[in-house]
């Protein structure tokens, strides 16, 4: 229904196995059609940067105690921090030094 908000998660994840437990949120916008399918997608949205990330990982996902809610197979990312940089490099204007030397 319009305007309605997608079920979300704060769970802990890890994309590989001996990468640490980190901090995301789940954002299921999809349906369930049974007792453990869904259909539609999951957006992982992480709260810090990680490197070598890349599509075809595994993510999983964790309860604060532990318990293993299940993974899923990355199927797309967004930009990169170092990408979002360059493109906003690019959109600021040149810096000119002063006389002074500043």
């Amino acid at each position: 229904m319009p305007g309605d908000t997608m079920p979300t998660l704060r769970c802990l994840f890890r994309t590989q196995h001996r990468n640490s437990l980190a901090w995301c949120i789940a954002i299921f916008n999809g349906e369930a059609t049974g007792a453990a399918e869904l259909t539609g997608g999951l957006k992982v949205i992480l709260d810090d940067h990680y490197r070598a990330i890349t599509i075809g990982q595994f993510i999983v996902l964790y309860s604060q105690d532990g318990e293993c809610y299940g993974s899923t197979k990355i199927l797309g990312l967004r930009p990169k921090h170092y990408e979002e940089q360059k493109q906003a490099a690019k959109s600021c204007p040149p810096h000119r030094a002063s006389a002074a030397g500043s």
